[in-house]
């Protein structure tokens, strides 16, 4: 085990970085260098000035000295003393030159030409001038006027001329002498101050600091005790530094027992954590290790529940299709909503697992979100039909139509939330309203409203709805049925989507479940952020809505304003009467939209009143269920669609569009496809009998008789002897499994259409499935809608490929 490492400022060696003391002592002697020179300065001046002050004396002494003989031989015009005199004066080596103006002469003037006064000065009576010559060799000049003795008038001017350089000259070995002495001084003092102060300070601040860099080396182990120089430096002197030695050494040993005991605290720790990240490590390995056996488990239970249900569903779907008594059609209609209430509560269970394990993913792909809607609701038609309940839409236009994301799982959230809704709904409305609530380049965020007019939730039930397992009241489950997993799902859901989920309520004033999500979209939106929905067929062209619901009113006038059409909504036939007698003699309205249900004549009756003429609107007709009345009769009334519940503006939208192509109403699927697919060869590759006789009765509903076998060896066998356009193949049967069976068909026929069949329900099956070749993918208990919207759609691609 490591001792315990704490990191510290770097203490550097005394080869790149200098003492405290070293620092201190240049310091010092720094200031006394400077305090010497300027001493040594003012010491040289001083001296100078008293040496010109004696060159001055002597040369004014020697001039007062001839003055008296000079005025004597100038008063007797006796020029060779004169002379004289001037050789004596000129004997003295401090004078460079002397000049005599003689008065007693008037024509005889001194010439100055060559001299330029710069100062001037009195000293006892002797003017002295210093000038400098073109040379520019500065000079004093020192003037003594001669006067005679009797009649005391001026006679002549004496002037003495002495050069700097002869000062200077004398005071130049003085100079030499005073420097030289104050740097011996200086030296001998720096010294002197050096050792004194290296030996009091700076030696034992070394000491120091090579004890503090050992102790620091030595991860904080090691003993200045045990330090010779260390012990001499503690007990050589009892001053502030001693007090340092001794505090640093007090507290190296504390250092050292508490290191010691951090260091033994660290092994402990590190021993238990080492014991504890073992003990994790195992639980982990064993919680995975149990959630794979629970997401295995799961999924062995679902596929075998979901066997057994595909034929319970299916054999009950085939039975309701018979001549059957009322009470007989009551029977089976409890089984299937009792099969796919099942059904339901296996899918929320292996969702949850799924989500738990972390393995679920989320596509992204196009679709259009409103079709998507309008699909969801559709299959809540059931329960329209069986409740005073109306069911809507609310889509903000700036809404795009095609977005990218995962299409199933924002179905899943909005079945589940509008599947509580109807739950706790008697009567009144549930609305679903999109609305667009942020841009981010080609990323939007929307928000998905579900409204009801329900019972509500209480306060005190709120907090724990988005758990796991819970309901808003125990007696939800007996009164409406659930697991209370739908709510966490969708919240798991939204959080994978980027967004979040929540809701209002009050009790008996209904609920606002919302959730958001973030897609991606390439629809360019507006500086407004709002998309244009003109369709040009329908630009400028005149509707009449008659509507008793206000919102549903509002919603579709909206809607169809966007599209280009000009709209007049009303909410009674009494008051349609007025608006299509007022517009009589003007342009008259292209389409009608009526809903048969109104307080005061049926929506039918109207239009046979309204609209028997030659000149008619194209009538849609809304109405809960189809009408039994023949098409022939409704088109004399104008009447070219009925648009059966859930109404919203996306299907009106596309009845509008399609007006001239569509019929009065579209005959259900099934009976459609049953001419469709008379043509068509089918292999059923199924190994459970129950299975085999749910697939060949929904093939047989639709005039196929489809070859039946119960091994993927047998499929691999028929499909050489036979010509077949579709295979209906199960994953998982004796001899050799589906996956196996389709690769080696694939192999000679990869133009064939191979649909999965399983009952599992994992995304991973799904994919496995698709990667040995499958087209597509059921997951049991198979649908018979599931069987006409595959065989419609590979029957599209099977025409594509004769054609190529």
């Amino acid at each position: 085990m490591s001792e315990l490492t704490i990191d510290h400022p770097q203490i550097h060696s005394s080869k790149n970085n200098s003492f405290l003391a070293n620092n201190l002592l240049r310091v010092v002697l720094s200031v006394y260098f400077i305090v010497a020179v300027s001493i040594t300065g003012l010491q040289l001046k001083i001296e100078y000035d008293i040496t010109k002050k004696n060159l001055e004396y002597e040369i004014i002494f020697n001039g007062k000295s001839i003055v008296q003989p000079l005025s004597l031989a100038l008063w007797n015009f006796d020029y060779k003393q004169v002379d004289s005199l001037l050789d004596v004066i000129q004997e003295n080596k401090n004078i460079s030159h002397v000049e005599i103006v003689d008065l007693s002469r008037p024509n005889t003037e001194p010439t100055k030409s060559d001299y330029k006064k710069v100062l001037s000065q009195k000293v006892k009576g002797v003017s002295i001038y210093e000038i400098f010559n073109e040379g520019r060799h500065s000079q004093s000049v020192y003037q003594f006027d001669v006067f005679h003795d009797e009649t005391k008038n001026s006679i002549g001017t004496l002037y003495l001329y002495s050069n700097t350089s002869v000062l200077l000259s004398k005071i130049k070995p003085l100079f030499l002498i005073t420097i030289f002495n104050a740097l011996i001084k200086i030296l001998v003092i720096a010294l002197v101050f050096y050792i004194v102060f290296y030996q009091m300070v700076g030696k034992r601040l070394k000491v120091l600091k090579d004890a503090i860099t050992d102790f620091n080396h030595t991860e904080h182990s090691y003993d200045s005790h045990n330090n010779t120089s260390f012990k001499k430096m503690l007990a050589s002197k009892n001053d502030e530094l001693g007090d340092i030695f001794s505090s640093f050494q007090i507290l190296q040993r504390d250092i050292i027992v508490k290191n010691k005991e951090i260091n033994n605290q660290k092994k402990s720790l590190e021993l238990a954590v080492l014991q504890r990240t073992e003990e994790l490590e195992n639980a982990l390995a064993a919680l995975e290790k149990s959630n794979n056996f629970k997401s295995q488990f799961l999924a062995n239970m679902s596929h075998e529940i979901r066997t057994p249900m595909n034929g319970i569903i299916g054999v009950a779907e085939l039975i309701k299709d018979t001549e059957l008594s009322d009470e007989q059609y009551n029977h089976i209609s409890t089984i299937l909503n009792s099969g796919h209430a099942l059904t339901t509560i296996i899918n929320d269970i292996l969702d949850f697992s799924k989500i738990e394990a972390g393995k679920m993913h989320l596509e992204n792909i196009e679709f259009n979100l409103r079709d998507l809607v309008d699909e969801t609701l559709q299959l809540f038609r059931k329960q329209i039909l069986d409740s005073p309940i109306f069911l809507g839409t609310d889509i903000s236009s700036n809404v795009p139509d095609i977005i990218c994301g995962d299409p199933t799982r924002v179905r899943q959230i909005l079945l589940n939330l509008i599947g509580n809704a109807f739950k706790f709904t008697k009567e009144g409305e549930i609305y679903v309203m999109i609305s667009l609530i942020e841009i981010n380049n080609d990323l939007i965020t929307l928000k998905y409203e579900i409204t009801d007019t329900g019972i509500g939730i209480e306060q005190n039930r709120q907090d724990e709805l988005f758990s796991a397992f819970t309901q808003a009241d125990t007696s939800i489950s007996r009164n409406y049925g659930g697991t209370g997993l739908g709510l966490a799902i969708s919240k798991r859901l939204c959080a994978l989507m980027n967004g979040e989920i929540g809701f209002n309520s009050e009790l008996q004033q209904g609920s606002t479940f919302w959730f958001t999500g973030i897609f991606k979209t390439h629809e360019k939106l507006n500086s407004e952020h709002s998309i244009s929905h003109k369709i040009s067929e329908l630009i400028d062209k005149r509707l009449l809505i008659i509507e008793p619901n206000n919102r549903l009113n509002d919603v579709l006038q909206v809607a169809a304003s966007d599209w280009g059409l000009i709209v007049d909504c009303v909410s009674n036939t009494s008051l349609a009467n007025k608006v299509i007698n007022q517009n009589k003699h003007s342009i008259p309205y292209d389409f009608v939209v009526i809903n048969n249900e109104q307080p005061e004549i049926e929506g039918i009756k109207f239009c046979e009143q309204q609209f028997s003429q030659h000149k008619k609107p194209d009538v849609i007709l809304l109405n809960k269920t189809a009408i039994d009345i023949e098409i022939n009769t409704l088109r004399k009334f104008g009447i070219y669609r009925i648009m059966t519940h859930p109404i919203t503006a996306n299907k009106l939208k596309s009845i509008l569009i399609g007006r001239y192509k569509s019929n009065l109403t579209t005959p259900p699927k099934e009976l459609v496809n049953k001419h469709k697919f008379s043509l068509l060869k089918v292999l059923v590759a199924e190994d459970n009998e129950v299975n085999q006789v749910v697939i060949k009765g929904f093939l047989k509903k639709l005039n196929i008789t489809p070859t039946l076998c119960a091994t993927g060896l047998e499929a691999v066998d028929k499909v050489q002897e036979q010509e077949f356009n579709f295979i209906f193949m199960d994953c998982e049967m004796p001899e050799m499994d589906g996956y196996e069976a389709t690769k080696l068909i694939k192999t000679k026929h990869p133009n064939m259409i191979i649909i999965g069949l399983s009952a599992h329900a994992l995304q991973e099956h799904r994919l496995k499935a698709l990667k040995s070749g499958m087209d597509d993918y059921i997951t049991k208990p198979i649908k018979r809608n599931e069987i006409i919207e595959k065989l419609e759609h590979f029957q599209k691609v099977i025409i594509n490929q004769n054609k190529s």
